[in-house]
């Protein structure tokens, strides 16, 4: 491998100093990677002998380290001049064992891979390792050094280090890389969609559950079983399953109930096609093979579990027993395997762990679960990346490879881990299949690990990534869920929101919970991957063959990306457990003269067998009266007449035929492209969506005939072109929808009374009794503060009537009730509605293009589920409410506070512009801006004035209409339209606050002198530029920024400029410390020093001959093929230390060896990116063969180069020159993109929803 290894050791130690240096950190607790040699096998790999020599070689540099720590343990002092009390560890530590005359060392405790005998052996006094050691060894359980875990060949220890100590530790020959621990962090929380419901606690109903041994005859006992709709026999023809289970649930949607169901029907969304006839009663059971996951484990690794409920039934006793349990809890450096009551009662965190609980739940609980007869083991962590390192390994260690799936429903954005990734890695090769989450953020999780977005775990490309979907059927597929990550590394999509049982802190039920999010989704694959494993115990499943499995199985382009701005080539797969056909409890299984009663088949062919086949579930030629159809229950034809009528269908929805273009830029000029706004008209139509659902859910005639005739129109109708033609219908015209629709709402919404409203203000006695009754159900239920009241309302109690007229909000309600606009909604005067509708140009120009049903407002405004029936609502109660109204406000109390108000504002009066200067307007503008008072009169005079305008009815009020005319003309006048000489004083006034641009900002380059970065760093000073920000939000700025927009002169100070000061700040207060000036040099020609040694491309002529080895070297050489092209932008440190010493910088990128590499990279990149492209080939699952075994992990071939974070460093961000040549004095370098390489901050890692 020549230099390879040596290679691979320098960037990484490059990458850790540059993020080391950079900045001033708090102590951070670090993963160090330990290696031996490059030529050791993975340590899972070698016999006993060669592990113990690879411990005590592991335990040997942990002494090192440690001896490190405490030599230097004066650099761990905080900011108040105290040390860090996690060095008192230090302090027990006998005097002897710090003499240099001592040869006794440290015997580091093992907890993952158990030294414990060893441990208790030398525990009891200090001992010789062997008989003819010298060397005295001192059992320690530390917090400063631990052990992580073997990966590959190499060994993970958890390491406290300050800033010094970092530098010194990251530079031991022996370690490999380093990179701070993270927190996974909480930010995205996944969330309750329902309410919970403490009373839930009899679900019983819920799980009935039917298998094929006790329903076997369904077929042909109809008597028996009338209430069957299903065709178990078809079900097992169809997914070949050995036998087939049917869960019965009862599931009513929210949108229908406006309760929750607490019902398990994310289950029965992946076992039927999503495409079902929205004409029919929803199936909602749940249907499995009967082996649903036994003798498969499926590991947990999350908060921690309860399994205190029914749902994490054990079967005890019956053949199908199973295990449910908790095998260990990690926190801070402790690694503790349960016992006990512990297994049933755990948690990573000092809460109830109620994500752990849901994700076992989801993954093989037995009335929530998709796997009902798994095995289920919870590693309880808290969230760490050192921890999940330590839960992988204790799954390596435990578990069966091939006969295990791993979930793991957490990650984070900007946190490329190399240890994660290659632990990641070695569970894969060694064959455990691993499920992860994409994330809630709803943005591209897919990025390369050199971008700051790079997401883990799903961006590293090796384990099953899953997205999430709504749950409610559209009519043509399902939404994608809105909180969703997306992008082409994502596999597969399942439901997002489920049901699971909740805990109180004390252990006791709680009551059934409905939550969403990737975290929901990422279990239930999981669940369906051991359903697949125990279904097929006869395959060897690896994680790239279930991938393929799970693909092969899935239900293309089932999911409308619709609320995307750009799918990023997102995979459209929607999971499925084997079964896509689709019943209707509405519709009997059984047809034809010899079903109970002569049943019909409504929506499909009744067979000749008297099996009624809807047309979604392809019956094919069965629907032919020659091959025995039954034309009298059902839909029956011959070849030439379904032709027939396909045509006539065709021909009777010829307008929907358009051709669908697939342009992803159309032109948003609408003058320009009328053609295609009157498309989209046409496409959009009810009648042409209910042609293009009918072929996509193939529930129209011609779904099956196309197999036996060619039509050219639906030959080209595929869903891709439909979902493209529809996203670039709604980009076109959603601006005008969406200024449709906010000019809609903004009419409308104060004309509305919704629950909350109309309890709190007119049925005020009863809500006081409600309140009552809420406020005891809120001390019951949110003893977790994780729950929070997600509509945000908080009214107040209005008890009184005397309450009630010191209301803004009551009074200006009260008001809205009377004026014109509610008064037409209120007597549905059509007329009225449709002119104030129209007035608004968008929704003008949408109703001109046939867009006629935005004169439905019930429509428009309800399109939030929130807000369904409130027109209804509104209409039921508005006389009660006017009612309340009149005998409630007094005229006399409200003009009183009206004349208050007024005193109050009458200082905003803007009267008679016409006769002022252009100083004395401007004056005035700015002026205006800094009250409050004022502000409030101009932005919203209705609001703050709803007392005068509410007296206004009776009495007319001067200075309002005063008012009024001041808020036109300052709008007009300083903010819309003002003249030209007013925008120019704007202008000049500003200018005259701010520096100059060219006086603050400067580049960084290596012909730059000290004297001259000496003189920029004066400049900041002297010109005002630290302040440049305050100066650009005052109030002449603020204008001028307001009327001339893009150009303003304040937009060009964006947040890249206020990055550029802080890196000055820093820079400048450094740069004349001698102690500085020495640190730089010393890191540079470290650095360099390295590089020129190691980082070396002559490879005399050995150039590697096996794919692989070229693959895994073309790694090596992309991260050090940077430095080499570009130091100076990768190497910012020697920018700077060349100003206090001649430091030459040679490198050779024109000689054979680097073209080679070059050349065959640039190859092997291109061939990777296609085949991510066609990443989505189909694999028969019955027809699986065992692949090769993955080949052994090396350091050298599987271990990046890169550690990529979210810290920003002071020296790399330095601003350099933007010239596309750099000279030195050997080559000219070209510039090329810096790889974002550096120390992750330490923050708190990501529990989906």
């Amino acid at each position: 491998m020549n230099n390879y290894y040596l290679v691979f050791i320098v960037i990484l130690l490059f990458d850790c100093f540059t993020g080391i240096y950079a900045k001033t950190t708090n102590n951070e607790n670090y993963i160090v990677a330990i290696s031996r040699n490059k030529n050791d096998k993975n340590y899972d790999d070698m016999d006993e002998k060669h592990q113990k020599e690879f411990d005590e070689y592991i335990n040997d540099k942990m002494n090192e380290i440690y001896d490190i720590i405490e030599k230097n343990k004066d650099t761990y002092n905080l900011s108040n001049g105290k040390q860090d009390e996690k060095l008192d560890e230090l302090k027990s530590i006998p005097l002897w064992k710090r003499s240099n005359e001592s040869k006794a060392k440290f015997l580091f405790k093992n907890e993952v891979r158990s030294n414990q005998k060893i441990f208790e052996k030398y525990s009891s006094k200090f001992s010789k390792r062997s008989d003819n050691s010298t060397i005295e060894y001192i059992p320690i359980d530390s917090a400063l050094v631990n052990y992580i875990c073997p990966i590959s060949n190499f060994y993970a220890v958890s390491v406290y280090l300050s800033e010094k100590t970092a530098k010194i530790v990251c530079g031991m020959d022996y370690v490999l890389f380093c990179e701070k621990d993270k927190t996974f962090s909480n930010k995205s929380k996944f969330k309750r969609s329902t309410p919970i419901n403490d009373n839930d606690n009899d679900i019983n109903n819920n799980n009935n559950i039917i298998t094929s041994d006790n329903n076997n005859n369904n077929n042909n006992n109809n008597n028996n079983n009338s209430s069957i709709y299903y065709d178990i026999n078809a079900i097992k023809k169809e997914t070949k399953w050995s036998d087939v289970s049917v869960q019965q649930i009862s599931y009513i949607p929210y949108e229908i109930s406006h309760e929750p169901s607490h019902t398990p029907y994310h289950l029965s969304l992946i076992s039927q096609s999503p495409f079902v006839n929205p004409n029919k009663k929803l199936d909602t059971n749940f249907y499995y093979p009967s082996s649903a996951g036994k003798g498969i484990d499926i590991y947990l690794i999350d908060m921690g579990l309860i399994s205190n409920h029914e749902d994490y039934d054990t079967y005890k006793g019956t053949s199908d027993e199973r295990v449910i349990t908790c095998d260990a809890i990690i926190t801070g450096h402790s690694v503790h395997f349960t016992t006990d009551e512990e297994k049933n009662y755990c948690s990573g965190t000092d809460r109830v762990p109620f994500h752990g609980i849901m994700v076992t739940s989801i993954a093989g609980g037995s009335i929530n679960g998709v796997a009902k007869k798994a095995n289920l083991h919870m590693i309880a962590n808290d969230d760490t990346a050192v921890n999940i390192l330590r839960s992988f390994d204790i799954v390596l260690q435990r578990a069966k490879p091939h006969k295990t799936v791993i979930s793991l429903s957490t990650g984070d954005v900007g946190n490329y881990s190399t240890a994660g990734k290659f632990k990641l890695t070695e569970l894969i090769n060694k064959g455990f299949i691993v499920v992860v989450a994409a994330g809630n953020e709803s943005t591209n999780c897919c990025e390369d690990k050199s971008s700051p977005n790079f997401y883990s775990y799903a961006g590293y490309r090796k384990a099953i990534t899953v997205g999430a979907t709504e749950t409610k059927l559209n009519g043509y597929g399902l939404d994608i869920a809105d909180y969703s990550n997306f992008g082409d590394c994502i596999d597969i999509y399942a439901p997002g929101s489920v049901t699971y049982p909740n805990f109180n802190n004390d252990g006791t039920f709680r009551g059934m919970d409905d939550v969403m999010g990737t975290s929901c989704s990422t279990p239930l694959v999981a669940g369906v991957v051991a359903s697949i494993m125990s279904e097929h115990p006869e395959i060897k499943f690896d994680n790239d063959k279930m991938k393929k499995t799970l693909i092969e199985m899935s239900i293309k382009n089932a999911i409308d990306f619709k609320n995307l701005d750009t799918t990023n080539d997102t995979p459209n797969r929607f999971i499925n457990n084997g079964k896509q056909s689709n019943y209707y409890p509405d519709q009997d299984v059984q047809c034809g003269k010899n079903s109970k009663n002569g049943n019909i088949c409504s929506d499909g062919c009744c067979t000749k067998e008297g099996k009624c086949i809807s047309f979604e579930n392809h019956p094919g030629d069965q629907c032919f009266i020659e091959n025995g159809c039954q034309s009298e229950f059902g839909y029956c034809t011959t070849k030439e007449k379904s032709i027939e009528d396909c045509e006539k269908e065709l021909k009777e929805n010829e307008e929907c035929l358009i051709k669908f273009n697939e342009n992803k830029n159309e032109n948003k000029n609408k003058n320009k492209n009328e053609e295609f706004v009157n498309q989209c008209f046409i496409f959009e139509s009810e009648k042409c969506q209910k042609f293009y659902k009918n072929q996509i859910n193939n529930q129209s005639i011609c779904s099956f005939i196309k197999e036996y005739q060619k039509f050219n129109s639906l030959d080209n109708f595929d869903i891709n072109k439909y979902n493209k033609f529809s996203e670039n219908c709604k980009n076109l015209l959603s601006d005008d929808k969406k200024n449709c629709e906010e000019h809609i709402r903004n009419s409308f919404n104060n004309c509305l009374i919704d629950e909350d409203f109309y309890n709190e203000y007119i049925n005020v006695d009863n809500n006081n009794n409600n309140n009552n009754y809420n406020n005891n159900n809120n001390n019951n239920n949110h003893d977790d503060d994780d729950y929070v009241d997600e509509k945000g309302d908080d009214y107040d109690d209005y008890n009184d009537d005397v309450e009630l007229n010191e209301s803004y909000y009551f009074i200006e309600k009260c008001l809205n009730f009377k004026s014109n606009k509610c008064q037409n909604i209120y007597n549905d005067n059509k007329e009225e509605i449709k002119k104030e509708i129209l007035n608004n140009s968008s929704c003008l120009y949408l109703y001109e293009h046939g867009f006629t049903d935005i004169l439905d407002i019930s429509k428009e405004i309800e399109k939030d589920v929130f807000d369904k029936g409130i027109i209804d609502y509104t209409l039921n109660t508005y006389k009660k409410a006017e009612e309340k109204c009149e005998s409630t406000i007094e005229k006399d109390k409200i003009l009183k506070s009206c004349n208050e108000e007024l005193e109050i504002k009458k200082k905003c009066i803007f009267d008679k512009p016409e006769n002022l200067t252009t100083n004395e307007i401007v004056s005035n503008c700015y002026t205006y801006y800094e009250d409050f008072n004022c502000q409030w009169v101009f932005n919203d005079l209705h609001s703050h004035l709803s007392y005068c305008y509410y007296a206004q009815q009776f009495q007319k009020i001067d200075l309002l209409e005063k008012l009024e005319e001041s808020v036109k003309n300052y709008n007009e006048i300083c903010l819309i339209n003002p003249p030209k000489e007013i925008k120019e004083k704007y202008l000049s006034d500003c200018k005259n606050l701010l520096p100059q641009e060219e006086e603050c900002l400067f580049d960084i380059n290596p012909e730059m002198t000290f004297d001259e970065l000496t003189q920029k760093c004066e400049n900041l000073e002297t010109k005002g530029c630290y302040d440049i920000f305050e100066a650009s939000y005052n109030t002449p700025c603020s204008y001028e920024e307001s009327v001339y927009k893009e150009n303003s002169i304040v937009s060009k100070f964006d947040s890249k400029f206020e990055l550029k000061m802080e890196v000055y700040k820093d820079l400048c207060s450094s740069i004349n410390s001698e102690g500085y000036q020495e640190k730089v040099i010393d890191d540079c020609e470290t650095l360099l020093k390295m590089l020129n040694e190691k980082c070396d491309f002559s490879f005399n002529n050995d150039f590697p001959k096996e794919d692989n080895d070229l693959k895994n070297q073309c790694e090596l050489f992309s991260d050090c093929k940077e430095v080499y092209e570009n130091p100076f932008k990768s190497i910012k440190k020697c920018m700077i230390a060349k100003m206090f010493k001649n430091i030459e910088i040679k490198f050779n990128i024109s000689n054979e060896n680097y073209e080679f590499f070059e050349e065959k990279c640039s190859t092997i990149n291109n061939n990777n990116n296609n085949n991510n492209n066609n990443k989505g080939s189909n694999t028969d699952v019955t027809d699986i063969t065992d692949v090769t075994d993955t080949d052994t992990i090396t350091s050298t071939t599987l271990i990046p180069t890169t550690i990529t974070s979210t810290i920003t460093t002071t020296i790399s961000s330095i601003p350099t020159s933007t010239s596309s040549d750099i000279s030195t004095s050997t080559t000219t370098i070209k510039n090329k993109p810096k790889s974002n390489c550096k120390i992750t901050k330490k923050v708190t890692i990501t529990r989906f929803k």
